[in-house]
């Protein structure tokens, strides 16, 4: 399992902002029953997941996501937030599920393609299916994290690792002030 998380913007040779993560897949409510002959259930929508260089998720859908309310009534959510998980199986990179998501956004059309955005808070990317909402709490075997820029500080040794049986704890302990003094060519004593 990997989690996807910058916070240095990268561009490309032309200047274009590069997304650490866009792939297109299958979107679905992650407390929906996926039946065991299949890799989605039969509500799953199509879309584009895009994770910016700077930890923008978004979630564009070629469909709005199906439940009991009138397709309308999601145009008055706009920023609100969702209260169900989204879970995704993307056409590369694996199963995806995206928590805390927001309403970005909806298009209804009586007589062409609908469209939904979702701005997302947290993505997780797997290889293996999550599971549904409500069952078991998320455990990991590994975690992922680039440490490219913290040099410095664990040079200092200033990052202690506990490890134990069902947990790892990394902390960062800020190291003491230094002073230093300094002398004049003339005077043996500190100024």
């Amino acid at each position: 399992m990997t989690l996807h998380r910058s916070a240095s913007g990268g561009t490309d040779r032309s200047g274009i902002a590069l997304a650490i993560l866009e792939d297109r897949g299958i979107f679905w409510w992650n407390d929906e029953r996926v039946p065991a002959t299949h890799f989605a259930p039969d509500g799953s929508v199509g879309g584009r997941l895009t994770i910016e260089e700077d930890g923008e998720i978004r979630l564009d859908l070629d469909d709005v996501m199906p439940s009991g309310r009138h397709p309308l009534e999601y145009l008055l959510d706009k920023g609100n937030p969702v209260e169900r998980n989204i879970q995704g199986l993307l056409a590369t990179a694996g199963h995806v599920l995206l928590l805390n998501a927001f309403r970005n956004g909806t298009t209804v059309r009586t007589h062409n393609v609908s469209k939904e955005q979702y701005f997302v808070q947290q993505c997780l990317v797997s290889d293996e299916r999550f599971k549904r909402d409500g069952k078991a709490p998320l455990s990991f075997r590994s975690v992922e994290v680039d440490l490219a820029g913290f040099e410095d500080w664990m040079w200092l040794q200033s990052i202690r690792v506990e490890r134990r049986k069902n947990t790892l704890r990394a902390r960062y302990k800020s190291p003491k002030d230094r002073r230093f003094c300094a002398f004049d060519s003339d005077s043996p004593l500190p100024l």
